[in-house]
């Protein structure tokens, strides 16, 4: 297979889309040519790009809010408009896409500017920009739904403009693209159904490299959860509840960005229990295996709501994985279904059901066995399957596949 010269381009920060990072690596790896267009417009992630780009084999473009503040005020203020047009029945394309995102007419002029063989788009606002930058250049192009956009928003007020604006984009562009990838089985089936497409599903794992080396399960119960922010609405309010319930003490280590009011929330919630809740500073994606080794259980906690929570599975189970830990998975669809295909190195509870949840924890702490079952079977799980050195494969696999544009 020839090699490409591919483009990846995202809104987001490097350090918060370690998606795209491994996708940029692996095909690094086989050797294609890759450079990568992505976003800045959170300053605090500004630190964890940097160190993604020291180790980075591939070329790189920012587009940033920051570098010039009057563009970066532009561009805020003609996604604005173009938002409050849409909400007054507006479909134009030019007016979807620069709802979508204010850096939208950014990452579309550097793609346009980069010829590529082959341009992939991850996050809803890079489709568009990559099906404009293949057509400039008689490319193909491809788009990575880590969610399904139309359905990430609540269903009612802002959310349900949030839903409709992404149907629009989706609908338009979704077709356009040679080869759609997905990151849970259930996505995959809802872009299917919804639009007719067929991504291959590349799930949210992680490299052998970055895992953890397995300890014995600590003394104290102690579960540990991780994302970018701490906030509310991420099932934490609910799991507090629950551990509060067992009625022993119990830690929980949560690592992201909080703000002090939600900080102060935890602590009410917490405050009267056997709960420790500690809050430890946000870290690289890579080393997130590690840090959770020498705990009980990590939590990967969803809720049913919108249908995107219900149908998502995230990087947080897989971490856990290859750490070597169990995983509490809260009930979902994907989640449910994620559970009994991990057997012993998982625990599932229902958010909405406190006491049951609370005794079926109960339970698993009170029994060294399946605790060590599922410890052993955790580090079988991350080791021999749920891991991106084997579903990098399948990636190269869809590469592979690309007509020649030659």
């Amino acid at each position: 297979m020839e090699k490409l010269s591919i483009c990846l381009v995202s809104p987001g920060h490097l350090g918060s889309n370690p998606r795209l990072v491994k996708e940029a690596d692996a095909l690094v790896e086989a050797g294609h040519r890759v450079h990568v267009i992505y976003g800045e417009t959170y300053a605090p992630a500004i630190a964890r790009d940097a160190d993604v780009l020291a180790k980075a084999k591939w070329s790189s473009q920012k587009v940033s809010l920051f570098t010039d503040r009057g563009r970066g005020f532009r561009w805020r203020a003609g996604q604005k408009l173009a938002l409050s047009l849409f909400k007054k029945g507006a479909a134009a394309t030019e007016v979807l896409c620069r709802a979508s995102h204010p850096l939208f007419p950014g990452l579309r002029s550097a793609a346009l500017r980069h010829k590529a063989d082959l341009y992939v788009g991850h996050c809803l606002p890079a489709l568009p920009v990559v099906v404009a930058a293949a057509a400039r250049h008689g490319s193909r192009c491809a788009f990575d739904a880590e969610d399904f956009h139309s359905g990430e928003s609540e269903a009612n007020g802002e959310g349900a403009v949030s839903n409709r604006l992404a149907r629009k984009i989706e609908t338009k562009f979704l077709a356009k693209c040679d080869h759609l990838s997905a990151a849970s089985p259930l996505i995959a089936k809802a872009y299917e159904d919804n639009y007719g497409v067929k991504p291959v599903t590349l799930l949210n794992v992680f490299p052998l490299e970055e895992a953890g080396i397995p300890e014995a399960a600590p003394a104290q119960a102690s579960f540990y959860w991780f994302s970018q922010t701490v906030g509310a609405g991420r099932g934490l309010e609910e799991i507090i509840a629950i551990l509060g319930k067992l009625a022993r003490p119990v830690r929980l280590d949560l690592r992201g960005h909080v703000s002090a009011d939600y900080r102060a929330t935890l602590e009410t919630l917490a405050a009267g229990s056997q709960v420790e809740v500690r809050l430890l500073p946000p870290d690289a994606p890579a080393t997130m295996a590690v840090h959770a080794t020498g705990y009980t259980a990590g939590l990967a906690l969803e809720k049913r709501q919108p249908l995107n929570r219900d149908i998502c599975l995230t990087n947080k189970a897989f971490t856990f994985l290859l750490a070597g830990i169990p995983v509490v998975l809260s009930k979902t669809l994907a989640q449910e279904a994620l559970a009994a295909d991990l057997g012993d190195a998982a625990v599932l509870i229902d958010l909405t059901k406190p006491a049951e949840s609370a005794a079926a924890l109960a339970a698993w702490l009170d029994s060294s066995a399946r605790q060590t079952a599922g410890r052993e079977h955790a580090i079988q799980l991350g080791r021999e399957r749920f891991n991106w050195d084997i579903e990098k494969q399948k990636l190269l696999e869809l590469i592979d596949q690309i007509p020649s544009v030659k």
